[in-house]
């Protein structure tokens, strides 16, 4: 019994020690609104983007020809982590930050999704 008793107070330990986080944790902060006042098309620049949010998760070639950068990110919350109590309680906010900057190296457009499951 107090085997048992030990283990269920190391299980409690590391499921409260935190969450589980992937990609940019940064942009969990973020919301529609404020990514606008950030991202000004035709204004911020890639150095300024690397500034805000460090290296995109992937880079691509637009069918423009214009370089885009996508930022993904998912943060698990610790209650998700308990078999049957993750199905009812904690929640998953994940998304992704996709823009497209122009020869210029300057926005031209972009796209937030910020979603909690």
């Amino acid at each position: 019994m107090k085997n048992c008793s030990i283990m269920v107070l190391v299980l409690c330990g590391v499921i409260a020690s935190g969450c589980t986080s992937l990609g940019n944790t940064e942009l969990t902060k973020e919301t529609p609104q404020t990514i606008s006042t950030k991202l000004i098309k035709g204004k911020t620049t890639k150095d300024n983007v690397l500034a805000m949010w460090s290296e995109p998760t992937s880079r691509g070639i637009s069918t423009d020809g214009n370089e885009e950068w996508t930022y993904q990110y998912q943060k698990i919350s610790p209650l998700k982590m308990i078999p049957i109590v993750g199905m009812m309680a904690g929640d998953v906010k994940g998304g992704a930050l996709d823009i497209e900057f122009d020869k210029r190296g300057k926005v031209v457009k972009y796209w937030f999704d910020n979603a909690k499951f």
